[in-house]
């Protein structure tokens, strides 16, 4: 898939089996179009490309500020299977922070500004109060989705 203004996606609806590494400026350009209309990329392309970023990120061959600048859109989400692959990275995230009380604040912190908006707009209306509750109840109810 391509657009005009020259930004691409590689692996279009996950057809093979390998992580797409891209270059700087078209994941810039990637990350531009999902925060502005992501509907110009199909769902499992964006799954992927999350899935992707994160996956490189922990390889250590793609700076992971990249992610978290990427995973910003998933607020506006309303695709299962983005949100669920962004989900599985947080837990990762989530599991390597959770004994280091300063940056499981900034994770929290992250979490919540990231999936509440989604959590109310999808109509889930209990109200949670702790964002571990919350955490775990967004993984359980987009699984079910």
């Amino acid at each position: 898939l391509s657009d005009s203004r020259g930004w691409y996606v590689a692996n279009l609806k996950h057809s093979g089996f390998y992580r797409v590494n891209y270059d700087l400026e078209n994941l810039q350009q990637l990350i531009e179009v999902l925060k502005t209309d992501r509907a110009k990329i199909e769902s499992t392309s964006r799954a992927t490309l999350i899935d992707d970023t994160f996956n490189l990120g922990v390889a250590e061959l793609l700076n992971a500020s990249y992610y978290l600048e990427l995973i910003a859109y998933v607020k506006d989400e309303d695709d299962s299977l983005p949100l669920l692959v962004a989900l599985n990275g947080l837990d990762y995230v989530y599991q390597m922070m959770a004994n280091d009380y300063e940056a499981f604040e900034a994770f929290t912190g992250l979490f919540t500004k990231l999936f509440k908006s989604t959590y109310n707009r999808l109509g889930w209306n209990e109200t949670l109060d702790d964002v571990n509750d919350m955490y775990s109840k967004h993984l359980k109810m987009i699984q079910q989705i």
